[in-house]
């Protein structure tokens, strides 16, 4: 063999180890859209081994270079198959916490943004290597023709036989084997830059099973990387593509659409009394009653732990109401059993309106998140619509409330409270003045802000003991200051947050507060919502235990909002049972949430407890609760919220 012909033998097979590195670069960028999009932290060891594998061989490429006179192209592969494994890596690094999906999904997100070019310039460039090295090899090998037959004039006639029969094989292995292979490296190039992968249909019978087995493969790794492993459906990435090109799809038309944001209620409280199992098995029941309420042509996707979403298509507004609230509906009637209990969740939902004049993507998106967050700022389990003018500046009072806003309004006292007058129903309600106290916090002008836009926060920053010491240290005064309002009072209600039931500092707080105070304790009456009951029993239990020895007295609040097993209400020494609201307000229409408040009555009435009923609005529920035999009633129909400084004028 001479030295050209083993010049170009080389060369060719250089040219092969780079082949295979093309060939292996498609399943790698695959294998890293699947892991950067979807937060598959799972694949993220796979993908970073192959990302290392392309780098050693484009290393291995460069130290045995025999081709290419510039050999920085091939650096600035290495480089940027190091900027996807580093983008894989902090992928991989995230803190998998359920209670971060916002988060999470915003850093996704984020990451994508640094992601996609990097990856685009990567595919780019090794192609573009490819072609220059086929280039060259077909020019190496034209010249080592040439210098053959200058060599060998002599044997001209039995090279040409030669050379036709050469032809000849190559023309039948082109038409057997190059040529199928061609087409499925096109198909996989077509793959790779978005577009569908075509199987080829003619050739030897292993290139098409090999063309068929990575159709398959890629059907899978695409379904994969647009939707949620869970439920099945769209996952936020895929879900904003489809968003984007249907805007691009209706500017020419009037068409309606509407966009509903759907946030599970206490969805949370599962989580956290069963487990994660429990949760996953309902996020995909849930996802299933979705999809049985829309139309085949509707988009559903799960946005990320319990956020869903709806793009109902040629749906007016009105329309889209009814769907979403037979959709709230059927969620609030939903019976969810686990290891033989019983729990109930709500939705939140937000809709929004969507025309070819309704603006950019984010807009939208962003419209019916603050309508979801209306609806559940306004109680929960509601529908509410996007209203530009009212929502937006809601929006923006919660966007401008920070952490520093209730830590200063706790030094400077800014915090004010009100009282609502709980009514009596029934014979064996005990007589006085029933309230419970109600808390609003002033900003910096005066004006009065509502909790449901300041305790999110309070909660979010694990100030729920600082707020609750202050409103007992705050009522304590009041009582002390004005005797009369005290000897008229039966019972006063104060809510306790979580925290504090799970924190011994406000036990502390409490007993150095009435440390030597002459005060009917009996009078004080502090409530604990269920969920805080049920997620931590026993240290519920002993607080509870702890101020009861002292006289005071204990509700528990929002009954039957998610759990409904009654068999822990025997073990916790509760005086009375408030019935959540959501049950309450409906049930004149809604037998099922009739049927909830009469069973709670009755389990209440034989442990011993009083019952009181939350969001009495109307004098015919008032009349249907007293029939029941309920206890108490307390909403707008008998008392609005009033200052408790302006309570002594009325005594």
């Amino acid at each position: 063999m001479t030295h050209s012909t083993q010049v170009h033998a080389d060369i060719v097979l250089w040219q092969k180890d780079f082949q295979r590195i093309m060939l292996d670069a498609p399943q790698y960028l695959v294998a890293a859209d699947l892991v950067i999009g979807s937060g598959e932290t799972y694949l993220s060891v796979g993908t970073l081994k192959k990302g290392t594998n392309v780098i050693h061989d484009i290393e291995y490429l460069i130290q045995t270079n025999v081709l290419l006179q510039d050999i920085t192209p091939l650096k600035e592969i290495i480089e940027y198959a190091a900027d996807i494994n580093r983008y894989i890596q902090q992928v991989s690094d995230m803190p998998l916490s359920e209670g971060e999906y916002d988060s999470r999904y915003d850093f996704l997100n984020n990451l994508l943004v640094l992601y996609e070019p990097t990856a685009e310039k990567f595919a780019d460039k090794v192609r573009s290597v490819g072609a220059d090295i086929a280039v060259q090899v077909e020019a190496n090998f034209t010249q080592l023709t040439q210098q053959k037959k200058n060599m060998y004039w002599y044997s001209l006639f039995i090279q040409s036989c030669f050379t036709l029969l050469v032809l000849l094989c190559w023309f039948w292995i082109y038409r057997k084997i190059l040529q199928p292979i061609t087409a499925l490296r096109q198909s996989v190039e077509h793959f790779e830059y978005g577009g569908v992968f075509m199987p080829i249909q003619q050739g030897p019978k292993e290139i098409i099973q090999l063309s068929h087995s990575f159709s398959e493969l890629a059907d899978s790794l695409f379904f994969q990387a647009s939707h949620d492993p869970l439920t099945k459906l769209f996952n936020r990435r895929a879900f904003n593509r489809s968003m984007g090109r249907f805007l691009d799809d209706i500017q020419e038309t009037d068409d309606s659409h509407c966009l509903c944001f759907i946030d599970l209620d206490h969805f949370k409280t599962i989580n956290d009394t069963c487990g994660h199992a429990a949760g996953d098995e309902l996020l995909s029941l849930i996802a299933q009653l979705l999809e049985s309420h829309v139309r085949a042509s509707d988009l559903v996707a799960r946005l990320g732990g319990d956020e869903f979403a709806l793009l109902l298509y040629q749906c007016p507004l009105s329309r889209a109401q009814q769907v979403a609230e037979s959709i709230r509906q059927a969620i609030q009637k939903f019976d969810y059993v686990w290891q033989g209990d019983t729990f109930h969740i709500g939705a939140s939902i937000g809709i929004t309106e969507v025309r070819n004049d309704s603006g950019l993507l984010e807009d939208i998106l962003n419209a019916a998140d603050i309508a979801c967050m209306q609806a559940k700022v306004s109680g929960r389990n509601a529908v509410n619509v996007f209203d530009s003018a009212k929502d937006l500046v809601q929006q923006k009072r919660i966007e401008a409330m920070s952490v520093n806003d209730i830590k200063s309004a706790l030094e400077f006292n800014r915090f004010e409270l009100y009282w609502q007058g709980i009514e009596p129903l029934s014979q064996s309600a005990t007589s006085g003045e029933h309230y419970e106290i109600l808390l609003r916090m002033k900003d910096k002008t005066g004006g009065l802000i509502s909790p449901a836009l300041f305790m999110p926060l309070v909660e979010r920053y694990r100030l729920g003991v600082q707020v609750d010491c202050w409103v007992v240290d705050h009522v304590f005064d009041w009582f002390v200051a004005n005797p009369q309002a005290l000897e008229r009072l039966k019972l006063c209600s104060i809510n306790l947050s979580g925290q504090s039931v799970g924190c011994s500092d406000l036990m502390v707080f409490i007993e150095n507060k009435i440390k030597g105070l002459n005060f009917p304790f009996e009078k004080i009456c502090f409530e604990i919502t269920e969920t805080v009951a049920i997620t931590d029993f026993e240290t519920a239990t002993t607080f509870i235990q702890s101020l009861k020895s002292y006289g005071f007295r204990f509700a528990l609040d929002d009954f039957g909002s998610g759990f409904s097993s009654f068999s822990y209400l025997k073990s916790m020494n509760f005086d009375y049972i408030k019935i959540d609201g959501s049950f309450v307000k409906d049930m004149l229409n809604n037998r099922f949430d009739w049927s909830v408040v009469k069973a709670i009555d009755e389990v209440a009435k034989a442990s011993g407890k009083y019952t009181i009923a939350e969001f009495v609005e109307s004098h015919e529920i008032a009349q249907e609760l007293s029939r029941l035999g309920i206890d108490f009633a307390q909403g707008y129909h008998f008392y609005h919220p009033e200052p408790l400084a302006q309570k002594i004028s009325m005594v």
